[in-house]
């Protein structure tokens, strides 16, 4: 696979996400982390990078693996949303290499077709026969070898998916998430904060997964600004002005102008 000098940044993902709310130091070690990363195809190892980046504070490195921006399996990093892009490169790679293919054995399949066609028509009208072309059966047989491919790569994403999420105990993943939450104290109430955490927390009936794990998309950061204006009372209702009659208005002025000025009633 031809290497790709340089992988997708996406300027708002970065700047809502959590690695905004880490020291400035952390941010540069994680950009540094990426570029290292992309750059030996997601092989990239902790004991290395904290000998290359020794400069580097290990609270840095804490702060990424807690606030679960990069994980760590036996010494080994991965960086997802890196990997996501690497499957991509691969894919497409292999995709590329497929269609080279099929365009070579098409190419060899109309040769293979015309020189029947003029074979046969050489051949004498009570010989000739007329034979079925198999080039439809061929393009169908690709197009489910195909269809079959994709699906054992998706099964695979999904296998590799689950394994990652089976090697981190639920109470380890509870802890995390919580820690995550702590970071927007300063921010939020805390009992809000421990609302929003008892709320997505909750646990299936069979205490495998929380209730935020089952959801396609979450960022903290703006779930937490969705949490806060649904806390907004709603539909106040403010008391309407009585409006008075001309006539109710003049008696009440006349009345107000006696009560203040006594001596001008004879």
């Amino acid at each position: 696979m031809k290497e790709l000098p340089y992988f997708k940044f996406y300027c708002n993902a970065w700047i809502t996400g959590d690695i905004t709310s880490l020291s400035y130091e952390t941010q540069g070690l994680f950009v540094n982390l990426c570029a290292f990363y992309w750059s030996k195809n997601g092989e990239l190892y902790l004991t290395n990078c904290k000998r290359k980046f020794k400069d580097c504070k290990e609270l840095c490195f804490t702060e990424l693996i807690e606030c679960n921006i990069i994980k760590v399996k036996d010494d080994k990093i991965i960086i997802n949303f890196l990997d996501k892009q690497i499957e991509e490169r691969f894919q497409m790679s292999k995709n590329n290499a497929l269609n080279g293919s099929k365009g070579g054995i098409a190419k060899a399949t109309a040769k293979q077709f015309s020189s029947e066609i003029v074979a046969t028509a050489k051949l004498p009208l009570s010989e000739t026969v007329a034979k079925p072309s198999n080039i439809e059966e061929k393009r169908i047989e690709e197009k489910r070898i195909e269809e079959r491919r994709i699906e054992e790569n998706r099964e695979e994403k999904k296998r590799i998916k689950d394994n990652i999420k089976s090697t981190i105990s639920i109470e380890e993943r509870e802890q995390i998430f919580y820690k995550n939450l702590t970071h927007y104290i300063s921010k939020y109430d805390k009992d809000m904060i421990r609302a929003f955490f008892n709320y997505w927390s909750q646990k299936n009936s069979s205490a495998t997964k929380m209730k935020f794990e089952d959801e396609k998309f979450f960022e903290i950061s703006k779930r937490l600004v969705t949490w806060k204006n649904n806390d907004k009372p709603k539909n106040v209702q403010f008391a309407k002005p009585i409006r008075e009659s001309p006539l109710d208005f003049a008696k009440s002025s006349l009345l107000d102008y006696a009560k203040n000025n006594p001596e001008m009633i004879y």
